[in-house]
Parts: structure tokens; sequence; C-alpha cells
């Protein structure tokens, strides 16, 4: 969430992320068989608490600590569970590389948006699970979406007379990517599976949102107007170009509408 709150904060993001709601509650549907009163729950990058908010009524007597590197973040989600009144959910500032709990500490552990270091922090929640543990990831993938940024970069940059920027795939969080990882870390796969969400209709929202979270399109502005990604102020009226272009493209070329997906990865700990 770093990025956004230098622009934004929290409260903006919580109120223009309403895909996170979306894929926060197909991760916790995943696995809602296992949140029975009692269990205690991992939110690994918890935020301003989409999943936690979901959980926390499921569980009962249970407990869920939610994980997040933002003060900021976790200064709204503890307001959140002041207004609901919700008392069995803690949150606490931590870096999801580095989960500073003991080894066998949890029934579930959960992890909505995960970030491209994805595997890293997938070790440290499995570490902190116990034996028969589950554990359930989520992030938005889509690769129509990808082609949609990547004709935005390129029409930008035959505007400015620069090279097409390189096409790259994401292949670190795909169906086969996540099933190898499971054999190598001894997983019992439960679900593997991508589910469709609803489709993007705003060009300027879904941009916003990958500005925000996606180091592949901020590499994409970068290229294309050929500025440093460092270079703060290149880069906000950067994004303002790709907005206005994005909006051309998706209305004349994608028909105004284009799909997304969520895939959703559930493994038990064995052991």
């Amino acid at each position: 969430m770093g990025y956004y709150l230098d622009f934004y904060g929290p409260a903006i993001y919580d109120f223009v992320f309403t895909h996170i709601w979306e894929t926060a509650h197909i991760l916790v549907e995943a696995v809602r068989e296992h949140l029975k009163p009692g269990v205690k729950v991992l939110d690994a990058g918890t935020g301003t608490g989409f999943v936690a908010y979901q959980v926390a009524p499921l569980i009962g007597d249970g407990h869920l600590i939610g994980v997040d590197a933002e003060e900021d973040a976790l200064l709204l989600a503890r307001y959140k569970a002041s207004k609901r009144e919700v008392s069995n959910v803690t949150f606490q500032k931590g870096d999801a590389l580095h989960l500073e709990f003991e080894d066998n500490s949890f029934d579930v552990a959960l992890a909505n948006q995960v970030p491209a270091t994805f595997p890293d922090v997938f070790k440290e929640m499995i570490s902190a699970l116990r034996p028969g543990g589950i554990v359930d990831v989520a992030r938005p993938h889509s690769s129509e979406s990808r082609s949609f940024l990547y004709d935005i970069a390129c029409e930008l940059a035959a505007q400015r007379s620069t090279s097409s920027p390189r096409w790259t795939g994401d292949r670190r969080f795909d169906l086969p990517a996540i099933r190898g990882l499971f054999e190598q870390m001894g997983l019992e796969p439960v679900k593997l599976e991508q589910v469709a969400i609803r489709g993007i209709r705003s060009s300027e929202m879904f941009l916003l949102n990958f500005i925000i979270q996606d180091r592949y399109l901020r590499m994409l502005v970068s290229h294309a107007l050929q500025v440093d990604q460092d270079d703060r102020a290149s880069m906000i009226t950067g994004c303002l170009d790709f907005l206005q272009v994005g909006k051309r493209i998706l209305d004349e070329e994608y028909g105004g509408e284009f799909g997304g997906g969520c895939i959703i990865a559930v493994g038990k700990k064995t052991g």
C-alpha cells in the first residue's frame, strides 16, 4: 500500500478499491468451512481490514491477527474495529516477509492481493501455521488487463517516436507456478482456480488501481514517456496521459469493457 498512501491515504484507498472487497470475499469463501469458532487466523498484509472484517463473524470466540507494514492503514483498521464493536480482531505492525510469530501458531493464514514477493510471503505464512493448517492467498489475474496496459504504452511510445516496451507476461502468480510452489513446499493442494470478477468498465479506476499497486504499469509509463520512475512529478503527469489514452482504447478497441480474474490458491500444511 505504500505507493498509494503517498498520494491519497488509507481512507481513500478504502473507498476506491472496491475490487479488493471482491477478492477478499472470494478469498474468505474459499476457506469458509475452516473458519470455525475458536480458530486462530493470520491475515498477512491486512491493510485496512478488508479480509479481517469478513472473517470476524465466522470465528466467534476465535481470534484474527492482522499484520501490515503501514501504520496509517492499521489506524483506520483499528478505527473500524471500534466502530463495529469487533473484539476478536487485533491489528499490529509487521512485515509479511518477516513475520514475528512462533512456528505453528495459527490454524488458518490468509493473504489478499499478495505482492510480487509472493513465494517469500508464502513461506512465512506456512511457517506460522500448525500442521494441518490452511493457507489461502488471492491475487487479481487477467491477461486481458495486462494486454490493455501494453496497448496504451505502445500508443504513447508511438506518439513520442520511442520504441515499444518489451512485453512481459506475469507468471509469478499463475496456476502452473503455484502448483510448482505447492510441490516445492510439500503442501497438499486444496483449491487452485481462477475465478471471474466483475468486468472493468472504467479505465480511470482500473488504471488508478494499477498505478498504485503494479510495478509493471509504472515501468510502462516510464518507458513510454522516457521518464525516470523516481521522478514523481513526471510520473504523475505521465499517468494522466495514460488515463486519457486508456479511455479511448477501452471504448474503441475493447468495446467499453474487459473481463477480470482472481486466482485463489488454498493449500494444507502436512506433517
